[in-house]
């Protein structure tokens, strides 16, 4: 599975009732974590083997 994926997979669960408090929209709450985890992973260091992202989404 792409790291991405895993990423995308790990993560959204959790931040997904959290964003919705804030927007009360399901469209917007998706679009919102979408952007976001293309963000991140734009801004990913290359050769980082592991992410350290946990500390910046949990």
């Amino acid at each position: 599975m792409p790291a991405f994926h895993v990423l995308y997979q790990r993560h959204f669960g959790a931040l997904r009732p959290y964003v919705y408090l804030f927007t009360r929209s399901e469209e917007d709450t998706e679009d919102i974590l979408q952007e976001l985890f293309i963000k991140l992973w734009e801004k990913r260091r290359p050769g980082l083997r592991q992410c350290q992202c946990g500390m910046y989404l949990d």
